[in-house]
């Protein structure tokens, strides 16, 4: 068995000096958690205020979604019933025509 392993030729790199590695590979890495250089970026404004409005969307939208809910003692989520809408007359006529 030993006759089939290959012989290292004499200058050759070993095969963990042949991996290629990127720049600064063996640099220790920074400890805190943040880079010098991103730490002074600030975000562009309109991004800061196009954040911010979706926030405020997506609390709207969660209000209207759950402002007819309750919560009982016990944990239980109900729902109010929605009211009923009852069409005039009127209405009742143009929906008629508009099915024709």
């Amino acid at each position: 068995r030993e006759r089939f392993r290959a012989a290292p030729v004499s200058g050759a790199p070993s095969p963990q000096q042949s991996m290629w590695r990127p720049p600064g590979w063996n640099q220790p890495e920074q400890k805190d958690g943040r880079n010098d250089g991103d730490s002074q970026y600030e975000r562009p404004a309109i991004e800061v205020w196009g954040m911010r409005a979706v926030v405020l969307l997506v609390i709207f939208a969660l209000y209207r979604e759950f402002k007819d809910a309750s919560i009982s003692p016990t944990g239980q989520i109900t729902r109010k019933p929605r009211p009923q809408i009852h069409p005039t007359q009127q209405e009742e006529e143009q929906q008629r025509q508009v099915a024709k």
